[in-house]
């Protein structure tokens, strides 16, 4: 079944601008942000790029010089061929859709798991380890896996249409998606092996026909070695059907690290799928918690929500799991290597040259760390039952990289069965909320209630990364316990309407038993339903539950919620932190109410701006305060053009030099001389190589913007946000 997806194409590669507008079938319209990533067949004018919704990794794209394009798209549970050219509409082939019941499997043999046991820490005190969790590498070394793809005959006659061409684009987009999860989250680097004899083009020379795929991979390093030969890859898996009808997968656990078992794994033709059994590969157990999870680390409830889970239907796109990334750091990280792409001079580090082991090209790269403010966490926290929390990460980095905040559960089974979804790490990420959440039509959504009393161990974490460099991380773990209580929340009944400068005397219920009778609470507003929070109300007051408020003059209105049905609902929300702890409450954020037996829009409240009275200025990071009197002002939105990205207060005269990045650390914009002429950012990209650049940008982004004070250098980062 094909559908057409509408997406104009405008691609000129000296100025790397394009216009990729998609309409799935459905009607649903993505705007997707696409930049370019280098490739392994680059030399032949093979451009590869990756594809973004919101800051979540849902699709690759690889465009030939013809221009001549074909990718793939991953998208609510459904994966789409993408295919086309410059001059026509891009086609969507529906692939398959996700089949939560299809599983993967794992040897048994010698299966020993690298993962830390859970430390007693019962009373509240500040971190005082000073040593990230999460193994790192100070020499920075960047692993380059040659990765070998055998296509056996039924997958090149059935799922590619025995066209090569087809099977060459899809291993190039295989190689774009491993490479944006595996570099960002784990520090491994894949080149796809380009050699036809990987590709059995005849039906009787098939070599797996009616084989499970437990046989496939018991000899499939032994049929990579005799098309190729075993010094020609590093890493293997084969691309057949199998017998096993629920079966997408099967590999030897940490198989990769031993010649005898590199090319050790069997898939379906499925990115996803393939980096999971790659990743079992490196020694990388399930996370999800069910009956078909098997070796599992139980870190992530049903079918799991990384790529070491069951789950392809990603609400964040794709992406790899701190346990995750914990297990296969602590297989690669000061392994021996070669420091010749000829894999001739191997560096043996630490005394563990094994004649039988498979050890890989590394690169050395810069490599910096970033580092957690331990001070401002501490190791337990206790909060009663459905209470909201937070981690309000602070950390620096030595580099002008952006910072990768994460925070995700990590309790094991036999602790506590996972209660908390997995979330991908975002730059924007703090603080990192853990609060209820709600469907389109709605409900609760799933694992996103903190109502399940006991013990939840979550690690912390910092990191840095970028393409062609290796990540590094700061990680810390902290533990959450929920118990009985009165739930930290706001009492208030809001009204549907206030005008700017109303006082509102706001009420929220304080359990003595679990807060400090000392402790002081922050209050702030959001004006956009809860996605960030911009204005301070009142920076600090006793956490006594009762304050009174003043709005500020400014027009909150409405927001756009759900897919199906969409609705508008007001955009208003206050919300109550307390201070140097976890817990926080909000107004009302659920979507809908019951009035007189029907279901209704609900959602938070609007203000109406007053004439005559001043307007504040918006605080995106109330707990910093502008330095000697600079103020930048960071919403822009691309439908009105007096919101645009400013800084008041540097030296006239002065040039003032932006930049700005995405969540990978790519650059998406830069202006040596901000201002200068009415040249303004106002939510376009104009940095070479991303593509995207005559649309308007979405979500948040990383600034840093020098500029000259009293006729000294100064520097200020932040985040930005494009709406």
């Amino acid at each position: 079944m094909k559908h057409i997806i509408y997406l104009f194409l405008y691609l000129s590669f000296t100025t790397a601008q394009a216009q990729w507008n998609i309409t799935l079938p459905n009607g649903e319209t993505l705007n997707l942000q696409w930049q370019e990533r280098e490739n392994s067949q680059q030399n032949k004018g093979i451009h590869t790029f990756v594809g973004y919704s919101q800051n979540q990794f849902v699709a690759t794209l690889v465009v030939h010089p013809n221009k001549e394009a074909s990718g793939s798209l991953q998208w609510e549970g459904i994966t789409y061929q993408l295919t086309g050219s410059q001059q026509a509409k891009l086609s969507a082939k529906e692939l398959r859709r996700h089949n939560p019941n299809a599983r993967c499997g794992t040897d048994t043999e010698q299966h020993t798991s690298h993962f830390p046991s859970p430390q007693n820490s019962p009373t509240a005190r500040p971190i005082t380890t000073t040593t990230s969790l999460m193994p790192n590498d100070p020499e920075g070394i960047l692993y380059l896996y040659r990765l070998a793809v055998l296509v056996d005959y039924h997958d090149f006659a059935h799922t590619f249409g025995s066209d090569i061409t087809q099977v060459k684009n899809f291993l190039l987009n295989l190689e774009t998606f491993l490479n944006e999860v595996y570099v960002r989250d784990i520090g491994l680097k894949f080149s796809i092996v380009a050699d036809n004899r990987l590709i059995i083009q005849e039906a009787a020379k098939q070599l797996y026909k009616q084989k499970s795929r437990r046989d496939i991979i018991e000899n499939s390093t032994e049929k990579i070695n005799e098309f190729i030969g075993d010094k020609q890859y590093d890493i293997g898996i084969v691309i057949a059907p199998g017998t096993d009808a629920t079966l997408s997968g099967l590999a030897f656990f940490s198989g990769g690290f031993r010649l005898v078992r590199k090319g050790g794994a069997s898939a379906i033709a499925e990115n996803a799928t393939i980096a999971h059994e790659i990743g079992h590969l490196f020694g990388a157990d399930h996370t999800f918690k069910n009956v078909y999870s098997g070796n599992s680390l139980y870190t992530e409830p049903r079918y799991g929500q990384s790529l070491m889970g069951y789950s392809n239907n990603f609400p964040d796109g794709a992406f790899f799991s701190l346990p995750t990334a914990y297990q296969i750091r602590s297989g690669i990280v000061n392994r021996s290597y070669f420091k010749d792409s000829q894999r001739t001079q191997l560096v043996n580090r630490n005394g563990n040259d094994v004649s039988n082991f498979n050890y890989a090209y590394g690169i050395k790269t810069e490599s910096s760390f970033p580092t957690i403010d331990r001070t401002k966490l501490q190791e337990t926290y206790t909060i009663p039952k459905d209470t909201y929390f937070q981690f309000r990460i602070k950390a620096t980095s030595p580099n002008n990289l952006p910072i990768y905040y994460t925070a995700q559960l990590t309790s094991k089974a036999g602790v506590n069965d996972p209660k908390f979804l997995t979330r991908k790490g975002k730059t924007e990420g703090n603080p990192i909320t853990f609060q209820t959440q709600y469907s389109d039509l709605g409900g609760f959504i799933e694992y996103t209630r903190p109502n399940a009393k006991g013990e939840h161990l979550f690690w912390v974490a910092t990191s840095n990364p970028a393409p062609q460099r290796f990540v590094n991380y700061d990680m810390v773990a902290v533990k959450v316990n929920i118990a009985d209580g009165k739930t930290f929340a706001i009492t208030n009944g809001m009204n549907d309407e206030y005008q700017g400068g109303d006082k509102i005397a706001l009420h929220w219920q304080v359990d003595p038993n679990f807060f400090d009778p000392n402790s002081k609470v922050r209050i702030l507003l959001s004006d956009d339903f809860g996605k960030t929070f911009k204005y301070t109300l009142v920076e600090n007051t006793e956490n006594d539950g009762t304050c009174e408020i003043t709005l500020p003059n400014i027009e909150i209105g409405a927001v756009e919620w759900g897919k199906q049905p969409k609705i508008q609902l007001p955009a208003g929300v206050i919300k109550v932190e307390v201070i140097d702890h976890i817990a926080f409450a909000i107004t009302n954020v659920a979507p809908y109410k019951i009035s007189n037996g029907k279901s209704v829009p609900n959602g938070g409240f609007k203000v109406k701006k007053k004439t005559g009275t001043p307007t504040p200025t918006e605080d995106s990071k109330p707990q910093q305060e502008p330095e000697k009197n600079i103020v930048i002002y960071n919403g822009v939105s691309t439908e009105n053009a007096n919101n645009y990205f400013t800084v008041e207060g540097a030296d006239d005269n002065s040039p003032i030099h932006l930049l700005i990045f995405d969540e990978m650390g790519l650059k998406v914009y830069e202006n040596e001389h901000y201002g200068k002429n009415g040249d303004y950012f106002r939510g376009n990209a104009n940095a070479k190589g991303f593509i995207g650049n005559n649309k308007a940008l979405h979500g948040t982004y990383f600034y840093i913007v020098r500029y000259s004070k009293l006729g000294k250098e100064e520097q200020q980062k932040g985040f930005l946000y494009v709406r």
